[in-house]
């Protein structure tokens, strides 16, 4: 079998790929905890002859496949965890797990990564190179990139090139979006905690209230992107919770807050922390209270190489026609923790369209309905298994060309 042969071997395994992806979305674990999974993939991966290493950011699993030759190292990197929201498809394969949900299609991209490796496991003997095929939890949350990374899975072998996707419902079925230069957002997630002095709620001015203080806060940072940042320099900021007070009559000594920041400069993301500050040390003054901001998360904006872009798109131009294929250069305000991974080494990063209203997938990620058709599942395992032959002969040419 050859490269171009990918896309008929990919559709002969399809019962395959989708007995993978209904058995992770009947069963979705969150963050770091992706022990089930992880076994499915080590042992399959296994099966195939890899070298495999299980354990990496607690469960992650990275595996090498040899080439007969020798040669550049491309990487596959897939994410594996689920997200905490309660199922509402009425699948037959739903969750069974109370509150846990594949909202974010991580069980297509796990099966779409098992079919990529069984794809290109067929034709090692041809292959100038080797391929390590990186399974991460945690990206939802609390970060699992960066720790794989810290355990050396860019390094063990040296990683020339990287390639990331994701599901998107965006995109029509069966599309492929090829993603060139800023593909998503830098994220901050942010704690904040307004301190006063709790009392009556008959004695209000005894107190130092910190939900009032909270109520203009809130409302004043909605002015930080309208008014103190470059409207040609995204940047968003959601506060997405607030917690305080314990009764009808009771004024609380403390409001808490959480929200997150996006942005796709340093100077945006530095801009908007500045202007933060400066609104939490107005509001502090005006109602006598403190106001603590912490960064309990970051995340880097993700960027591509556009080198690798061309290659990708005219991977998927070649293998789909170039009407199925789209070319996506305005970045997203939501934030990829693969940006890790491309910040360190070359990157590649496409999505694989899921849209289709007639049959009614039509919700988005993150949405206790989101589903898909599984037809792509093959188109995912088929794309990325050539995208990955082709890099490892781009990489092989530049490194001659040395």
């Amino acid at each position: 079998m050859t490269p171009d042969a990918f896309s008929g071997a990919a559709e002969a395994m399809q019962d395959q790929l989708v007995a993978w992806r209904r058995d992770f979305h009947a069963h979705p674990e969150l963050g770091l905890n992706c022990h089930r999974t992880a076994e499915t993939v080590a042992r399959h991966l296994k099966k195939l002859g890899m070298t495999v290493e299980t354990g990496l950011a607690e469960t992650g699993v990275a595996a090498l496949l040899q080439g007969a030759h020798d040669g550049p190292v491309v990487a596959l990197r897939v994410d594996m965890d689920a997200l905490p929201v309660h199922e509402q498809t009425h699948l037959p394969f739903a969750s069974s797990v109370a509150g846990v949900m594949h909202a974010c299609g991580h069980d297509g991209h796990t099966a779409i990564g098992l079919g990529a490796a069984s794809l290109i496991s067929a034709v090692r003997q041809d292959l100038a190179g080797s391929v390590q095929f990186i399974f991460q939890p945690g990206e939802e949350s609390p970060g699992g990139a960066a720790l794989m990374i810290e355990q050396g899975v860019l390094a063990h072998p040296a990683v020339d090139a990287i390639v990331g996707l994701h599901i998107h419902p965006a995109l029509d079925t069966g599309r492929i979006g090829v993603c060139s230069g800023t593909v998503t957002a830098g994220c901050s997630d942010l704690d904040i905690a307004i301190s006063g002095v709790g009392g009556h709620a008959a004695r209000p001015h005894e107190c130092r209230d910190p939900i009032a203080a909270a109520g203009h806060f809130i409302v004043a940072v909605q002015n930080l992107v309208s008014r103190f940042t470059d409207p040609l320099d995204p940047v968003v900021l959601t506060i997405s919770e607030i917690k305080s007070g314990s009764g009808y009559n009771v004024i609380p000594a403390q409001a808490r807050l959480k929200g997150t920041l996006r942005y796709v400069s340093a100077a945006g993301r530095t801009g908007a922390l500045e202007s933060l500050r400066r609104i939490a040390t107005g509001i502090e003054t005006a109602f006598r209270v403190r106001i603590a901001v912490e960064i309990r998360t970051e995340e880097p904006p993700m960027c591509v190489a556009d080198d690798l872009a061309r290659t990708a798109f005219q991977t998927a131009a070649a293998m789909r026609g170039a009407a199925k294929v789209v070319r996506i250069t305005k970045p997203s305000m939501g934030a990829e923790d693969f940006a890790r991974f491309a910040d360190k080494v070359p990157a590649a990063y496409f999505r694989l369209g899921c849209h289709d209203p007639s049959r009614g997938y039509i919700h988005g990620l993150h949405t206790p309905q989101f589903d898909f058709d599984e037809s792509i599942l093959a188109v995912g395992a088929a794309y990325s298994a050539r995208l990955i032959c082709n890099l490892l002969t781009k990489c092989q040419r530049q490194e001659k060309a040395k």
